[in-house]
């Protein structure tokens, strides 16, 4: 009945939901899982099917409370709920993102080590060039990131005809689990607001 009803409303309100498959077969075997007092609070009828787009409001109300308190906390105007939208993993937040704030063609600046599928991550649909600057210091073993060395690479995409859009910072590092200090990253970001 719930899969019936979700379908429904989710009908009369203009959508079908093609991106995934609500799988009730196993219901049984997930419920007996949850048997134990702790989960008591479950609603074991809606284990078996994906929350709706952008984030359960319970969700998103926690996400906002926690960037509100730990994050963000002196924001004139706290974050709330309704502007968040929660999306399953990198992979499908970094598509989401190579459409919504970049055109065909236009470049996003990382640094190297970078996570392997970013490339594909970004350029697959969005159609963007993924460009890194080297990061590594083999003298002293480290990974650094340089404010010249993004210029640098700024520039030359410019000059080559690929707009840069955006830089991309990943703390803690993927593939290599380092994290960069604040002192390490601020400059970083104050040449990036800077273009």
């Amino acid at each position: 009945m719930y899969q019936i009803l979700t379908f429904f409303l989710n009908f009369l309100q203009g959508f079908i939901k093609l991106s995934s498959a609500d799988n009730i077969l196993s219901r049984d075997l997930i419920s007996t899982k949850f048997t134990p007092e702790i989960y008591s609070t479950f609603d074991t009828a809606e284990l078996n099917f994906y929350p709706r787009p952008g984030g359960e409001p319970s969700t998103r109300e926690s996400v906002a409370s926690f960037i509100n308190a730990f994050c963000a906390p002196n924001l004139k105007t706290p974050i709330n709920k309704d502007q968040l939208v929660l999306v399953p993993g990198v992979t499908y937040t970094s598509d989401l993102l190579s459409q919504a704030i970049f055109d065909e063609g236009d470049s996003l600046i990382t640094f190297a080590p970078l996570y392997y599928r970013f490339p594909n991550d970004f350029g697959d649909r969005g159609l963007i060039h993924v460009e890194s600057v080297v990061g590594y210091n083999p003298k002293t073993n480290t990974v650094e990131l340089n404010v010249e060395k993004f210029e640098e690479k700024f520039q030359q995409l410019e000059a080559d005809g690929k707009p840069v859009k955006a830089i991309l910072l990943v703390n803690p590092r993927n593939p290599d689990g380092g994290v960069f200090a604040l002192d390490e990253l601020k400059p970083i970001v104050e040449w990036a607001v800077k273009k």
